[in-house]
């Protein structure tokens, strides 16, 4: 009787621990599923120090370090693993994973060529050994790897991605391309297939289709889940997973800002297009979405100020101008701007010190000089008109405009022989209108 309740007693403690190890395992699940990594991990140690020989919590754990971007951890966790069993071709190629993750291309390397010498049919192997080369700008040799994968598996979307990242890096776009386009068919809801589709297109300067490509990417992005099931990590190799998800995470990936940035830039690309064009309705029309999608980029508001200028909407390009000087306020062409738009405003008077602000900025801008110059000229300042221009002359000698305003100058000083002169000059530098001048002040 004695005997049988010592042994009772003593197996106690060992189904006490396994079922707290599992309570702890179950907790970490949900923390990990509601994206609270660090207290997931917490929870998966603790279970390990329950059960430091599992398998199965090192995996767990790995995978959330990996999600949290503890990836020596990760390492770790998953040299743990091989130490377990050498023969685990997943935890080779996992941790291949991890040192990708960490910048140790070379050591991801040489994982993936032991997990490929223990299994050489394993898709996620190549995989992992291409990204590898491919952040060593090794390209040709990452394309023998995705061709390889494709081989093994040649329904797997990932591989046609990541063979398409690196033939765009070796400038083979319309290739790159094809590949993009094949993933799509295998898995249509892959968003950074239609994102790297779309900067293919953008390379090849066919705007509208890359605004429809990238614009996809991100409506796609956003109607996927956001929970991931950690189960569905555990033991695999993880570049067989949710394709949305590795791929997102791999150092060649993508982020949400790029993916805004690059539609903004799209966007930005087709409205200087469109203003080419004189279309300039839709050229606004690009620029203000391409603002909603990025405030900073400060090209956007340069450039939607001029169009608005162009088509009398002085107002809105005074708005533009001061959002650009905000931005960069250090840049002399944004007052520059600023102060033409005032000038057509009737506003010299803050035109005029915005002129000289530029010139502050640079005294070498001869911009600055030019408009201030004609601002001068407005205010019935001939003299120091003159001044001005003659500086933006000086440093700019191939504007026929700048000797055409300065003809006009010239012309209320009574000095019509230098006048004409600079009419001259005019025609000379291919200014058309300046023969009419020549005819009517000169002859």
């Amino acid at each position: 009787m004695k005997r049988s309740t010592f042994l009772f007693i003593a197996i106690l403690p060992f189904a006490s621990f396994g079922q707290q190890a599992a309570q702890y395992l179950n907790a970490g699940y949900k923390l990990f599923r509601a994206a609270d990594y660090r207290a997931a991990i917490k929870e998966f140690s603790s279970a390990i120090e329950l059960e430091p020989t599992n398998n199965l919590y090192y995996n767990y754990r790995a995978v959330t370090e990996l999600m949290a971007k503890d990836y020596e951890d990760a390492t770790a966790d998953y040299s743990k693993l091989i130490s377990i069993n050498s023969r685990d071709s997943a935890a080779f190629s996992n941790r291949a994973l991890t040192k990708i993750f960490a910048k140790d291309y070379k050591g991801a390397i040489e994982d993936c060529n032991y997990a490929l010498a223990i299994n050489p049919k394993i898709s996620a192997s190549f995989l992992n050994k291409g990204v590898a080369e491919y952040m060593l700008k090794n390209y040709e040799t990452a394309l023998v790897d995705y061709n390889q994968a494709i081989l093994v598996e040649p329904k797997n979307p990932v591989a046609f991605v990541m063979r398409g990242y690196a033939k765009k890096a070796m400038r083979d776009v319309r290739s790159a391309m094809s590949d993009l386009d094949s993933s799509i068919v295998i898995n249509p809801n892959i968003p950074v297939a239609y994102f790297e589709l779309g900067l293919c297109y953008f390379i090849l300067k066919d705007f509208d289709n890359s605004i429809k490509n990238i614009s996809h990417a991100i409506d796609l992005r956003e109607s996927l889940t956001k929970v991931r099931d950690p189960e569905a990590l555990v033991g695999k190799n993880l570049m067989e997973y949710d394709p949305n998800f590795l791929i997102d995470l791999m150092p060649a990936g993508v982020d949400n800002d790029n993916y805004y940035k690059l539609y903004a830039e799209a966007l930005f690309s087709r409205g200087r297009v469109e203003e080419q064009r004189e279309d300039f309705k839709a050229a606004v029309a690009d620029y203000t979405k391409s603002i909603s999608l990025n405030p900073d980029f400060i090209d956007n508001y340069i450039c939607r100020g001029i169009v608005n200028s162009q088509i009398n909407n002085y107002r809105d390009a005074l708005s533009d101008f001061n959002k650009a000087i905000e931005l960069k306020p250090d840049d002399p062409l944004n007052y520059y701007n600023k102060a033409k738009t005032e000038s057509m405003l009737y506003d010299n008077k803050s035109a005029l010190v915005d002129a000289e602000k530029s010139i502050a900025l640079n005294a070498n801008f001869s911009e600055g000089y030019y408009i201030k110059g004609n601002i001068l000229f407005d205010l019935k300042d001939y003299k120091n008109a003159l001044i001005a221009l003659n500086k933006a002359i000086d440093l700019q000698s191939k504007n026929p405009l700048m000797y055409c305003d300065r003809a006009k100058i010239k012309i209320h000083l009574h000095d019509r022989n230098g006048a004409c002169e600079d009419f001259g000059r005019a025609k000379d530098l291919g200014y058309q209108l300046a023969a009419q001048y020549i005819k009517t002040f000169c002859n």
